[in-house]
Order: C-alpha cells, then structure tokens, then sequence
C-alpha cells in the first residue's frame, strides 16, 4: 500500500471594436505594418520612422498599444491569451505589465478622464474608453511629458494618433485632475487612489523579489561560481528582503540555491551571462520549496518520480537535476502550449545529460496501477503553482500564458478555492499505486 508523506508548512466588457482607418499587422515584429490609408489622410512618409526612445510617441509604443488592446481584449473575453503573439520577449513583457497595471488602476484612470473634462472635449473618442484608458495611463506614468515626434509617423492607426494628440493638448487639465485627486484622498501616488482591498492585491504582486535558483548540477563552488561574479558586476549582497530596493543592484541569499532580487531586477537579468549559461535559472520561490522540501526523497529515488500536474518548466528541471541515473520524470497533463516553455527550462540546463523527462497529454486521472507501476514518489499537484496566484506577472512571462485571462485580473484569487479541489481529485488514482510514496503539498499562502 503507497505511503503517503505529511506535507510541511509551507466584468470587465470590451469596449466597441476599434474602427482605425489603419492597423498594425497582427504579431508584427519589424517595421512592417499593413494599413491602407483612408482617403482623407495624409499619406505617411516612406523610410521615415521615430524610435522608441524614452518620452516620445513612436512607433514601437503604439505597436505596444495595439497588442496591449487585443491582450486585454482577449483577456476580458475569457479566452486564451496566447493567441496573441509579441516580435520578442522584451516587448511581451512590457505589454503585460501595461495591460495589468490598467486592470487595477482603470477606475482611477477613468475618475481622472471625467474630472478632466476630456470626454466632453472629444466626444469622438467616447467609443474607444479602453484604448483611451490604456494611453492615459502610460502618459500619466511619464507624469504626461510624452511628446509627439517632429516627424509622420508609419501607418500608426488613426484613432491612436488622434488619442495622443488629444491627451498632449489636455495635459494641464489631466495633471490639476489628478492633483486634486490625490489631494482629496491624501494619497501619495496614483495606485493609492485605488481601494484598499485592490491596492493591497497589486502591492502583494508588484513588491514580490524576482527568484532565481543556483543550478547545483553546473555549480560546484557558490562563491566562485556565482557570489563573486555577481559581486564584481557590481551587485551587493545584502541580509534580508527589506534591503532589496527598487533601481539598486542589490541581492539576497534567501536559500542556499536560492536567490532574490529586486521586482525591478528581471529586465536586467534577460541577457545576464550566469543566466544565459545556465548558472542561474529563472524559479517562483514556491516550486522552489515544493522541491526541496523533499530533495532527499527525490535524490534517493530508483524509480519514477510522477508529477499529477505541469506547473512550472523550472519546476521539472528542478527534480529532474536531483535524480539519479536510472531514474526519470514522467509528467501528467502536459498542454500543447506549454510546450516551448517547458522545453526552453530543461534546454537551459542541459537536462538532455540527466535523467529522462516523459511528458503525458492525458490526465492523471486516467491513469491505472499499470501506469504507476515503476513509480517511487508521486507528487500530487494543484494544476497551478502557487506562484499563479502571488506572482502573476513573473508566472506568465517565465512559463506562459495558460492562466493568462485569471491571473490578470482581481478574479485570480479564485484559484484559491478551485485549485486545491482539483489537487484531491488526483489522491485516488496515486493511492493505487503500491510502491510509491505520495507527497500532496498545501496550497496556501
């Protein structure tokens, strides 16, 4: 009979379709952009166009606004956000960070819209509130000083530009609206005028440090192989979470494989030598203790270790370094767009030279004693880290945009009461299984 383990503590409506004269050719990464001018504008000029340099409308930021209205368009609907596709990770990354910062801050947006005047000033505008909203809130993050460029932009749509053009002209009007709001609610920042229950929600998600794990499989020497590195790259190893600030290169060895940067810290990581060698890999903390919390178990293993659900690429690859040879993966549930994800963690660290990975569509629910007969541990999952729910936007943009249209929104703490249920359901099919010891780790904050 299996053993089983005790677990250690551990409406938002589109607005009408946008009707531009002009729109940016769907998942467009260079400078093409189809469009057919309308009879009454002025052609563009060929040849001619504006960087994306900080502080001026060109035409890489109003790409990121077309994507960004489809995401959140795509993402309101309830359907799968990867069917919007980005030209590279960088511009995914700050489409979803623009998309969710609108989820929360939109009531604000459109309270300081309305105090302004502005709708009542362009009433052409009142059908596009969503992209209205989108724009406002990214002028309002460059404290209203983005300028229009000197020069015809190429093919941007019609409306976007006649959005811009009119946020620049209300731009007195949007700032004394927004003062006196602050004002009246005493509140230091636009995010403090949202309400306290919201605010404290994209707090706990945008304060959270960004996670990188040691690869003990590549390095044997932690301070050779990666404290002085980082030291000499001029990161400063500080004692606790609370001296992890904002813009300042600073890190901390929370774990002894596990280390934690500033919420800020991602960007700068993307191209960092230690990651793109496999030195350091992208993990959420929870995966992270989910798998040590059992790394003697898993080391020990001379059979598989199965896992009822694919959560996290990190996750797999995680295990997959602890096993011996012999032993091997075998993960249930596996998605067809989690895939690439999955494929790209276990390619960073060449888990080709370690134990097989085996990935299964069906469910584990389907599975019978025949299928666990080689099994040592089974692990009993959630279909969701627990990261899915306190670290959204680093799920997402690390391993995909499965639970894209719930982690987006406030609706994600959903996921609290359905997840676990769906966790239970997989006890009793891995209760068949008369060699394996089962682990069903809580899942709570």
């Amino acid at each position: 009979m299996a053993s089983t383990l005790p677990a250690s503590s551990m409406k938002s409506s589109e607005d009408s379709p946008t009707p531009p004269a002009k729109r940016f050719a769907p998942g467009s990464g260079g400078s093409s952009i189809s469009s057919t001018p309308a009879p009454d504008e002025k052609r563009p000029l060929t040849g001619k166009r504006c960087v994306d340099s900080d502080g001026v409308y060109s035409v890489e930021r109003f790409r990121r606004y077309d994507l960004a209205l489809r995401l959140f368009s795509t993402i309101s609907k309830g359907r799968f956000a990867g069917d919007v596709s980005f030209p590279d990770s960088n511009c995914r990354r700050k489409v979803y960070r623009l998309v969710f910062d609108l989820l929360y801050h939109r009531g604000v947006i459109e309270e300081m819209l309305i105090e302004s005047g502005f709708y009542s000033r362009n009433c052409e505008l009142h059908g596009q509130q969503t992209l209205v909203q989108l724009m406002t809130y990214d002028y309002q993050q460059w404290k209203f000083s983005l300028k229009l460029p000197r020069e015809d932009l190429e093919n941007v749509p019609t409306v976007m530009l006649t959005v811009a053009k009119a946020l620049c002209k209300h731009r007195v009007r949007l700032n004394a609206a927004l003062a006196r709001m602050r004002v009246k609610s005493n509140a230091q920042t636009t995010s403090h005028l949202m309400t306290e229950a919201s605010f404290a929600k994209y707090q706990a998600v945008v304060t959270q440090p960004f996670h990188v794990r040691i690869n003990a499989s590549k390095v044997h020497n932690l301070q050779r192989g990666v404290i002085s590195p980082l030291c000499e790259d001029g990161y400063t190893l500080c004692a606790g979470r609370e001296e992890l600030k904002k813009g300042e290169k600073r890190f901390w060895q929370q774990e002894r494989t596990l280390l934690a940067f500033s919420p800020d810290a991602r960007e700068a990581f993307l191209h960092h030598p230690l990651l793109s060698e496999g030195l350091l890999v992208p993990q959420d903390s929870a995966s992270y203790y989910l798998v040590e919390a059992i790394r003697d178990l898993i080391a020990q293993c001379t059979g598989d270790v199965i896992l009822t659900h694919c959560n996290s690429g990190a996750e797999v690859a995680h295990i997959a370094s602890l096993l011996s040879r012999g032993s091997r993966v075998v993960v249930y549930g596996v998605l067809p767009v989690q895939m690439d994800s999955l494929k790209r963690s276990l390619h960073a660290q060449e888990i080709d030279t370690l134990p097989d990975v085996d990935f299964v569509h069906a469910p584990f629910t389907t599975a019978d004693s025949a299928d666990l007969s080689n099994a040592s541990v089974i692990i009993c999952l959630p279909p969701s880290s627990l990261s899915t729910v306190t670290q959204p936007l680093d799920f997402i943009l690390q391993e995909g945009d499965h639970f894209a249209s719930l982690l987006l929104s406030e609706k994600r703490q959903q996921l609290r009461n359905s997840l676990p249920r769906e966790q239970n359901s997989t006890l009793a099919p891995a209760l068949t299984s008369e060699s394996a010891q089962i682990f069903c780790p809580p899942y709570c904050v």
